[in-house]
């Protein structure tokens, strides 16, 4: 019992150091994925600052660089053209020295378009013979508008493969010919020339890095200009982003995936808005190493469950100490005495018990006595019943050898009935020693003329006296029943149609010759007539009660018709 009542507690400190543990791991968790978020927010807030100051010193310098550029591109025109010569034949060395002529600018090209918006000359090589019409809505949105005016300055835009901010400016005058005057500038040099290489910096995709070194959690930062359902990194340039992020980040606005102990966060910074300078979708891919911060966790869960664990082993020492004192020698003592009860000796004495234990033992004691009595009382009332329930025994064996004889006999002759017929004649036609098996039908002739004649009660006394004509003939394994009426049946095992032919016409002459005496009456004389069917082993399978007895009464029909009184045998057709 003090096992048992140990193996309790101990299962049930290890359901509470169970539910500690859970709890501790909880909220550890709840607390570093709160410290996580934050940092993610933090991390996600200091990018977004520097997204939206970047974009307004990107704006304010384009205003600015609009204004210089009108100026900046008929100056550059007419140097080109100074000495009449045409637009289309102005020759590289020219383009070149005048480029340096704007160093101020950074790196400034030069472009001259043929009225196919192609470049035939310019001061970037790897430009010349493009044909800028095949790149989208240009034709659209700039070349066709230089047809009613003569400057467009186009905005700023981003060049997904080298990661870099470029102004476009157009000239066609309307003296000159269809030919066009193209300049680039490119943002970051320009702004080199303007301020400072530091405060260029600022502004490329690579300073976003300094994010990565300053939160702990940062593994690697990302941009992805996302043109046309597709993604261009601005920092990692072999990094890609597939079509399904784009889409669920452009619905959801942001998107988290965690494999193993890499947690990647993709949120979008800004949506596609062609007002803005920088008007593309721009979404933001950190990936944060959680290996050390998982390490933290799981090493301050672990340290929860042992501080519970060995509180645990401290409260079950504490306990058991107390329990075997307070509770388990009690009981001890208890289960001895019931044992003695349980033996049949009444007369307990108990020792002094504590506590609760007091009442128990005096609730003991009155608890004997009330069992003696109780037995005893027991003993005396088991021996009636037994008594009882022997004759009820007795009377219901009785009763269900009569419900069974009353289901299987007629109860005008005492024979057996059809139920009793059928049931035994399936019993015969599975026995292999009882073929030949012969079944006869008969009735009595005429017998509607003696119930009408002497009444329904002398009618019966002719079937009850017929009955018992045919007992004294009909011998075992033989059976005689009455089927219903005046018609009776006889099973014959074991006798051919021709001994059964003998047997039936002996019974009609016994029957025909003995007559019926009633008191008041002169003798009543019946007469029967019979049909008789066999069946041999190799018929059995097509043999039934009712095939048989429709057999039976087709012979029996026979006898009729031959005058009654007779006996025939069943021949098939």
């Amino acid at each position: 019992m003090q096992q048992r009542l140990f193996k309790i507690l101990l299962s049930i400190g290890l359901l509470l150091i169970t539910s500690l543990g859970l709890g501790f791991g909880y909220l550890i968790h709840l607390h570093t994925q709160e410290f996580l978020d934050a940092e993610v927010a933090s991390l996600h807030q200091g990018i977004q600052e520097r997204v939206t100051f970047l974009d307004e010193i990107t704006q304010r310098e384009d205003t600015y660089l609009d204004q210089r550029l009108q100026v900046l591109l008929p100056n550059i025109y007419r140097l080109l053209t100074a000495d009449q010569t045409p637009l289309a034949q102005v020759s590289l060395d020219r383009l070149f020295l005048i480029k340096n002529m704007y160093a101020e600018y950074g790196q400034l090209d030069i472009y001259i378009l043929d009225p196919h918006s192609n470049i035939i000359q310019t001061t970037n090589p790897k430009e010349l013979g493009v044909h800028l019409a095949s790149y989208g809505t240009f034709r659209e949105r700039i070349f066709d508008r230089l047809q009613t005016q003569t400057l467009y300055i186009d905005r700023f835009s981003t060049s997904a493969v080298e990661g870099s901010l470029r102004k476009f400016a157009f000239y066609r005058p309307k003296t000159s010919s269809d030919y066009t005057l193209e300049i680039s500038i490119d943002f970051y040099s320009y702004l080199e020339k303007r301020y400072s290489k530091e405060y260029t910096e600022l502004f490329k995709p690579s300073a976003f890095n300094t994010f990565v070194q300053t939160n702990p959690f940062a593994y690697y930062i990302d941009l992805y200009l996302v043109k046309a359902h597709s993604a261009f990194s601005l920092i990692h340039q072999n990094h890609q982003m597939s079509q399904e992020n784009i889409r669920k980040v452009q619905a959801l606005g942001y998107l988290e995936k965690q494999e193993g102990n890499f947690l990647k966060v993709y949120q979008l910074l800004k949506e596609a808005n062609p007002d803005e300078i920088l008007g593309h979708t721009l979404i933001l891919e950190t990936e944060f190493n959680l290996q050390n911060l998982n390490r933290l966790r799981n090493a301050l869960i672990l340290g929860s469950v042992l501080l519970s664990l060995a509180l645990l082993v401290m409260m079950l020492f504490i306990l058991r100490a107390r329990l075997h004192k307070d509770f388990i020698e009690p009981l001890t003592q208890l289960k001895s005495n019931l044992e003695q009860l349980s033996q049949g000796h009444y007369l307990l004495s108990l020792p002094e018990f504590k506590y609760e234990f007091k009442d128990i033992a005096a609730a003991f004691v009155q608890m004997s006595h009330a069992v003696q009595a109780r037995e005893l009382a027991l003993l005396e009332a088991r021996q009636v019943l037994e008594q009882r329930v022997q004759e009820r025994t007795l009377a219901l064996q009785e009763a269900k050898s009569y419900a069974e004889s009353l289901a299987r006999t007629d109860m005008l002759t005492q024979l057996p009935n059809r139920r009793y017929l059928e049931e035994h004649f399936e019993y015969l036609i599975r026995d292999q020693n009882t073929y030949p098996l012969t079944l006869v039908i008969f009735d009595l002739d005429f017998f509607k003329k003696v119930n009408d004649t002497y009444g329904h009660h002398l009618g019966d006394q002719v079937l009850i006296h017929v009955g018992n004509l045919g007992s004294s003939l009909i011998q075992a394994p033989a059976m005689l029943g009455r089927l219903g009426g005046e018609e009776f049946v006889i099973l014959l095992p074991n006798m051919h149609k021709q001994a059964a032919w003998i047997l039936m016409d002996e019974l009609r002459i016994h029957v025909s010759q003995t007559p019926v005496y009633v008191s008041g009456q002169p003798p009543i004389y019946v007469t029967l007539s019979a049909g008789v069917v066999t069946v041999t082993q190799k018929e059995k399978t097509q043999a039934s009660f009712k095939h048989l007895l429709r057999c039976a009464d087709e012979a029996l029909y026979q006898a009729k018709a031959s005058g009654r009184n007779c006996v025939r045998l069943y021949t098939p057709n």
